[in-house]
């Protein structure tokens, strides 16, 4: 299966330095760039070729996601402990 540009469908791309937003993003991704038309993207998976400003909502939304379970872990666990 080859991988498409999302923005023009093309099937050259090669890989470009990774982003600070990927970090801690869920699963591997990978920070690609078409050879046609210049733009950049992003592969999740391995798989999924998406634009670059859905892949920075998706890690955004998981970061908060994590950050309310770090939270929410903290506020059970620490009454606990110190009962």
């Amino acid at each position: 299966m080859r991988l498409h540009c999302p923005y023009c469908h093309g099937t050259q791309h090669w890989k470009w330095t990774r982003p600070s937003w990927m970090f801690l993003s869920p699963g591997p991704m990978e920070n690609m760039r078409c050879s046609e038309c210049g733009r950049e993207y992003t592969v999740w998976l391995g798989v999924f070729a998406q634009r670059q400003r859905i892949s920075k909502t998706f890690c955004r939304a998981w970061h908060w996601f994590l950050l309310v379970l770090l939270f929410s872990l903290i506020a059970v666990v620490l009454p606990l402990v110190l009962r």
